[in-house]
């Protein structure tokens, strides 16, 4: 078995309290009937045409959307989180990012933030 399946495998069983929060409400299609999987592996050729992947915390397909629950530790990942949201945006995944806090104490305008971009996409 690859490892980035190996990986998402682990990182499903072991969900950060707020991937819990968001997970009980994208999960078996709760919101607006979109289907989201969570801790998705996405395969990309990098520059030297060679798969690369890369774990979303939630990937709906039908509309391309990728969503990322930011813990402290991505502070000191700005520059990769840039680079790797480019790169998936190449290959037309939009990515919606938000902090532990923002799901936390803002939970209804992430899910506003969420639905807002998936009615833009059926225009």
């Amino acid at each position: 078995m690859k490892t980035s399946t190996l990986f998402a495998r682990y990182l499903r069983k072991n969900k950060t309290p707020t991937e819990k929060i968001l997970w009980n409400i994208l999960r078996n299609k709760n919101f607006h009937n979109l289907k989201f999987k969570r801790q998705k592996p996405i395969k990309v050729k990098n520059f030297n045409e060679k798969d690369s992947f890369y774990i979303v915390d939630f990937y709906c397909a039908k509309h391309k959307l990728i969503i990322e629950i930011d813990g402290g530790y991505h502070k000191y990942y700005k520059e990769h989180d840039k680079e790797r949201e480019e790169t998936l945006s190449i290959y037309g995944y939009h990515t919606l990012r938000f902090t532990n806090s923002e799901i936390k104490n803002n939970l209804e305008e992430c899910l506003d933030r969420i639905l807002d971009y998936v009615n833009m996409k059926k225009l």
